[in-house]
């Protein structure tokens, strides 16, 4: 009687698992493990972007099989590797590859949804992805513009920011080969970056101007030089700043010959230079027989002239129009009408 009361209470929670198994998990697919957080993530051999791999473990808990969809992410950054089916008490490992720019220094929220043949018909997956030691520096080329020859080349900057530890006090060494000089100033109110879960940490985010000057350019012409950095934060990081900047004449006229037709008879000539500091010019044209300044204005750096042919129009005719500054610098272009040359 014994035995067969403990063998009836056996069945009966047999029976009551087997119900509870039938009617809560057969058929139900669980995540074991999620990649919620990630690590505090480096970029990797200067390279601008950070990369991490979000691990889920799933489990199939009933007898058949249960089908998945193709993962859609909320976010382009996202790759998803999925098996097509998992088996009966099956595992498998669903991947989520995230590849972010390090410039998003507060990290990256993705979500992945995928649907599924189990009771479970949604799976919503959160990839939280956290930045670590971070730099940039923008822009990529320095251009300087052009400047009169003579006259002061204004400087240029650069930005640059690093991530460094609380207690590290970032640094920047900036090497040009003599040709442009640099001066650094840093921010005076750099910000705190905290980031949450296993790998919790706190970096500071430090910015800085770099002011870059050509020294001592040598005459009318195009020049390339670079900043070459060594910047220092939480890592080491090196790059290099192409600069550029352009000497152009004291004072020249924006074409070096001007035709005239007996459809176009009037031209606007413009004369650049560096004004008021070179002073005001006398611009004439000769032969004044031939050619006439009608009117003139003054335009940013410099002058716009309006000149007219008033000689014949069956013949041709050469002339110019010249430039004389107060120091005794001149400049000059030619002047055309027909088919002379």
């Amino acid at each position: 009687m014994h035995r067969k009361l403990i063998a009836i209470a056996f069945f009966a929670a047999a029976s009551a698992a087997a119900a509870y198994y039938f009617a809560c998990m057969h058929n139900v697919l669980r995540i074991e493990g999620n990649g919620l957080v990630s690590p505090r993530l480096l970029p990797q051999n200067g390279e601008e972007n950070v990369r991490y791999t979000h691990r889920f473990a799933v489990r199939n808990m009933g007898l058949g099989r249960i089908r998945l969809e193709k993962p859609v992410s909320s976010c382009g950054c996202t790759g998803v590797e999925a098996p097509s089916e998992i088996g009966a008490f099956g595992r498998a490992e669903i991947l989520a590859h995230t590849e972010i720019p390090s410039s998003l220094l507060q990290g990256k929220r993705v979500e992945i949804f995928i649907r599924n043949s189990s009771k479970t018909p949604d799976i919503v997956l959160k990839c939280d992805t956290f930045l670590g030691n971070y730099y940039f520096f923008e822009p990529q080329t320095l251009d300087l513009g052009a400047v009169h020859e003579f006259s002061d080349m204004p400087p240029g900057a650069f930005h640059i920011g690093v991530t460094a530890g609380e207690n590290t006090v970032p640094r920047l060494e900036a090497e040009s080969g003599g040709a442009v000089r640099c001066e650094t100033e840093w921010d005076g109110s750099p910000k705190r970056l905290s980031w949450p879960g296993e790998a919790a940490s706190t970096s500071v985010f430090h910015r800085a101007r770099v002011k870059v000057l050509p020294l001592a350019p040598n005459g009318v012409g195009k020049y390339e030089s670079s900043v070459s950095c060594d910047l220092y934060g939480d890592s080491r990081y090196v790059f290099s700043v192409p600069v550029r900047w352009e000497i152009v004449p004291f004072a020249y006229f924006r074409e070096n010959k001007y035709i005239f037709s007996a459809d176009m008879k009037s031209l606007p000539v413009v004369l650049l230079h560096d004004f008021p500091r070179n002073g005001e010019p006398s611009v004439t044209v000769a032969p004044g027989d031939a050619f006439r300044i009608s009117r003139s204005k003054k335009i940013g750096s410099g002058g716009e002239y309006l000149v007219e042919y008033i000689g014949p129009e069956n013949s041709g005719a050469l002339g110019e129009i010249s430039a004389e500054f107060p120091n005794g610098k001149t400049a000059s272009s030619r002047l055309v009408y027909g088919q002379m040359n």
